[in-house]
Parts: structure tokens; sequence; C-alpha cells
């Protein structure tokens, strides 16, 4: 008599657990591969400063995020771009001194979907 109310709570926190887990596992936003969707994407020193350029082909970017790092892995958010549509988009990054940089150009669509660029990667030996 006591196994059924058991096996009816083992089957609700098998079903409960699972979609909590479902849940959790689903992002609010979906990331494409790097590089889909980028035409190109280059930085350079230009005087004390990093210049920033990149255009996309992909459809409905909303806005650009310019992400910074100091290792390549963990990223800081610069600066939100909006877009300009499928030209060539500029930021340049003014705060900056020896070392080296790490960027990545982060777009976000009107169904906040994301699409990244690959990494790209500059140093600075002595700030002019």
């Amino acid at each position: 008599m006591k196994t059924i109310p058991f096996v009816a709570l083992l089957a609700l926190l098998t079903l409960t657990s699972s979609y909590v887990s479902a849940v959790i596992a689903t992002p609010a936003t979906t990331v494409a591969n790097l590089n889909d969707g980028f035409d190109h994407f280059r930085i350079h020193r230009q005087g004390a400063a990093i210049a920033l350029s990149w255009a996309v082909d992909a459809p409905g970017v909303t806005h650009f995020i310019v992400e910074r790092s100091y290792d390549g892995n963990t990223f800081e958010t610069l600066q939100e771009v909006p877009s300009t549509g499928f030209g060539t988009h500029k930021f340049k990054d003014e705060s900056v001194y020896g070392g080296t940089y790490f960027y990545r150009i982060t777009a976000v669509t009107a169904d906040n979907s994301i699409v990244q660029s690959a990494i790209e990667s500059v140093r600075i030996v002595k700030r002019k």
C-alpha cells in the first residue's frame, strides 16, 4: 500500500526535474557559428587608439556589441553600436595602454539571436 504514493512521488520528481533541466538548458538567445554573417572584422592601431571596422551580411541586425578582453577569454562590453545596414561599421577604443588586447563583435538581431565575430588581437608596445 505504501508503494503507490512513493512511485507517484518519484514520477512527479522525475517529470519536474526534467522540465527544470530543459528550461535551464534553453538559452534566451541563439548563438550562430563564429564568422557566420560577418563579411570582415579588422583591428589596427591608430595613433594612441585601436580602430575596429566590420561589416555583416546577416539580415535583421539591430545593433552590435563591441567587446574587449585582456586574456582572450573573459570579455567586457565597451559599447553598443547601432546597425546602419549592410555597410562597414567602425569603433575606436581610445582607452588603451601597453599590452595585448582581444576584441570581438556581437551582432544582435531583432529576434534576440546573436552572431559573434572571430576574436582579433593587437599588441600595443608603447603608448604614443
